[in-house]
């Protein structure tokens, strides 16, 4: 069997009752003392959605460097022992050769020694108007030393202009609003085996997890579901029932916070 990984992309809707809390905010007006540079990131003139200035990959030369991963990293990290929630909204340009040079932001519970990828960037010529993102971090909350990074990875060939980005904020809640965060390492070359196959995933959320499923799809036709098991610390185990041989297995996961 061949198993297929599909993302899930979650809508997390934030109530405007929340008491929030804005517990970090960058401009990018006053320089990088706010940041640690592995690599070649600083601010440019070039592109500014407010002010003058915005956070660039390659700010000095018209493209990046081919095949070298660099990483902006928070200086300090941000003490979010007692929230229950919280959000990282900024403004970005991108123009990354499609389908190789990708961008990734991530975070970190625990100053920076463990990383989590909360989301990814690629895509070419996107440079006439700035895109606003907001992305959930209720995977870190609870934690009192989070930080957050950039980590550009091209490959060694083309080179495209970069990605640029302003106005970062992050903002802490009281209450969980975002929906869990599931991490998932596909099996090595996407390969079942016969009879039954056990699939593992990383859930995180604030408040725990009530209830986890694995939905699967055999060679096209309609989904199935089995129930995540509790297997210690975050992580679920799901069992796919024995296959025929050569069947093509697309599947994905779902889960609700408590």
């Amino acid at each position: 069997m061949k198993y297929y990984y599909l993302p899930i992309i979650f809508l997390a809707i934030w109530g405007s009752a929340q008491a929030q809390v804005e517990v970090f905010n960058d401009d990018f007006e006053s320089g990088m003392d706010n940041w640690v540079v592995d690599g070649y990131w600083g601010i440019t003139d070039e592109y500014a959605y407010e002010g003058a200035f915005s956070l660039t990959d390659s700010p000095f030369d018209p493209t990046y460097i081919a095949g070298e991963v660099q990483t902006v990293t928070m200086a300090s990290g941000l003490d979010l022992s007692a929230a229950l929630d919280a959000n990282v909204t900024f403004y970005a340009l991108i123009d990354l050769e499609e389908g190789f040079d990708y961008m990734y932001l991530d975070a970190s519970p625990n100053g920076g020694t463990d990383w989590i990828n909360i989301a990814i960037f690629n895509g070419e010529d996107m440079l006439d108007e700035w895109m606003f993102f907001d992305f959930a971090l209720g995977a870190v909350v609870g934690s009192d030393d989070v930080k957050l990074r950039f980590r550009f990875v091209p490959d060694f060939f083309v080179e495209f202009d970069g990605m640029y980005i302003d106005n970062f904020v992050i903002t802490s809640f009281e209450t969980d609003a975002s929906p869990p965060l599931i991490i998932h390492d596909p099996l090595p070359l996407y390969e079942g085996a016969l009879g039954a196959n056990t699939l593992t995933a990383t859930l995180l959320d604030a408040s725990g997890i009530s209830s986890t499923e694995l939905w699967y799809s055999a060679d096209g036709g309609s989904f199935s579901s089995v129930s995540g098991t509790a297997a210690g610390g975050d992580e679920y185990t799901y069992t796919v029932p024995a296959l025929s041989p050569g069947t093509w297995v697309d599947y994905y996961f779902t889960a609700t916070d408590d």
